[in-house]
């Protein structure tokens, strides 16, 4: 039996990178990279305006509003960049990782070419992460950043084992 292809996260994916993402902040700030974020993550509210210092969104239902927005492309560019049979799942993890690393790198990365070649889930939840470094806002250099390989950890076990897992969380048993 074929299944439905995969477009939107689920409403579980949804909430589980919102708390990835810390929640929803009205007031804009700095991130651990020193990038102006705003609500759950969001780095910019429509394509050339990016967030900035004194920002503040209205309420959280604002916030969700821009979350959902943002999510909306990410999705798109997930949805682009891979086959047409993820589980959900599945989707809701490489949006999150394509949500954290970029769609630029998200598209080119070795963990999509594994995944659209079927390679194992743990093959592709490898080459996830190597994306672990952020930039030093101090010294523009990249560094090893344990929150990052946290996250990575978190999208790995969602993708191998369909189990939503947050940072700090005492890690689930996998399905036998």
């Amino acid at each position: 039996m074929r299944r439905e292809r995969v477009i939107t996260m689920s409403p579980a994916g949804v909430t589980w990178l919102a708390l990835l993402e810390g929640g929803y902040c009205l007031d804009a700030y700095k991130d651990q990279a020193g990038v102006w974020t705003i609500s759950a993550g969001c780095t910019y509210y429509s394509p050339g305006v990016r967030v900035k210092k004194g920002d503040r969104l209205k309420d959280v239902e604002a916030a969700e509003m821009l979350f959902r927005q943002r999510l909306a492309e990410f999705e798109g560019y997930v949805d682009a960049a891979t086959r047409d049979d993820l589980t959900p799942t599945e989707f809701d993890s490489l949006v999150s990782f394509c949500f954290n690393i970029g769609p630029g790198e998200f598209r080119t990365c070795t963990a999509v070419k594994r995944f659209n070649q079927r390679t194992s889930s743990r093959s592709v939840a490898e080459a996830m992460g190597w994306y672990h470094n952020i930039t030093d806002p101090t010294t523009g250099k990249l560094v090893y950043n344990e929150g990052v390989m946290e996250r990575r950890r978190c999208e790995a076990y969602l993708l191998m084992y369909g189990i939503f897992k947050t940072q700090r969380q005492p890690k689930p048993e996998p399905p036998a």
